[in-house]
């Protein structure tokens, strides 16, 4: 809650500026960065208003399955991965994270597109370079379908908390693990119902060729290593490089609206994305 400074001795309209002054300067020194707008609506009524944007930077919030596949075939790891599983569980149900494996995800398309490609130019690979890349398609593939499975049962969100309460770590891996379902579990008790679309505009069709799409850059995959995922970064970073603006969870909250509602702003989608970054850190290091 910010108190704001009294400037009644001034004349108007300069205490209103030296009070935005104020409430904007102390605006900026929070973690989420925020700006203060004064706006006047279509009956000359002037509101104050905040509005905060998520900003990716050239991070690509790609989250990788061929890991936790790999640490579910590890017994000594199995309760760890189950637990990650959960989390699993949650961005794919609840965050709604777009699913590489799912035919209307823009992934699957360039999954699609760069395995016919390869198929049709076979003839300029080494034998044995076809066949490795060849088996990193079927392998992304073949293990995106088992998670997929797995992580559609909700009996991974339903035992979620109890594999939380009941989980014992052993070593810095594991105690990180823990941390980052504590995270996953909290911010699905503080918002149950978002997803990470949720502020995220609608996309204009008279921009579609200059603003990329925001699953361009959020989406689970197969794995971060290997012929396919670098031909595929290497795809889309080129295309996000040819947009001028990238589509963004935006927040704009008039604050003497009487239909305003709660005020969240981004603090959903920043846990979100730190999440995102922190469970694949993990996973790929």
């Amino acid at each position: 809650m910010l108190e704001v400074a009294q400037y009644r001795e001034k004349p108007y309209p300069f205490n209103i500026l030296l009070s935005y002054r104020d409430v904007k300067r102390r605006l900026n020194r929070k973690p989420i960065e925020t700006t203060l707008h004064i706006l006047k609506d279509d009956k000359e009524r002037v509101k104050v208003a905040t509005r905060q944007e998520f900003e990716p930077g050239h991070t690509l919030y790609f989250i990788p399955v061929l890991p936790l596949y790999r640490l579910l075939r590890k017994q000594e790891q199995r309760k760890c991965a189950e637990l990650l599983l959960s989390v699993y569980a949650y961005l794919y149900h609840h965050a709604q994270i777009p699913y590489y494996r799912d035919p209307s995800s823009y992934m699957f398309y360039q999954y699609e597109c760069n395995k016919e490609w390869l198929m049709e130019c076979s003839v300029d690979f080494e034998e044995d370079e076809y066949e490795e890349n060849m088996s990193d398609v079927w392998r992304n593939d073949y293990v995106g379908d088992v998670i997929e499975r797995k992580i559609y049962n909700r009996y991974h969100l339903e035992h979620f908390s109890e594999r939380l309460a009941g989980f014992e770590p052993n070593g810095p891996f594991q105690r990180e693990a823990l941390r980052i379902a504590a995270d996953a579990w909290q911010l699905m008790q503080d918002y149950p119902d978002a997803t990470v679309f949720r502020n995220v505009p609608e996309s204009d069709p008279e921009q579609e060729d200059e603003v990329a799409c925001f699953d361009r850059y959020v989406s689970f995959v197969g794995d971060v290593d290997g012929w396919l995922y670098d031909t595929v970064e290497r795809a889309i970073s080129d295309e996000l490089n040819e947009y001028s603006e990238t589509q963004v969870p935006r927040k704009v909250q008039v604050f003497d609206d009487p239909e305003a509602g709660i005020v969240t702003g981004l603090d959903f989608e920043y846990r979100l994305f730190e999440l995102i970054c922190n469970i694949t850190t993990l996973l790929t290091n």
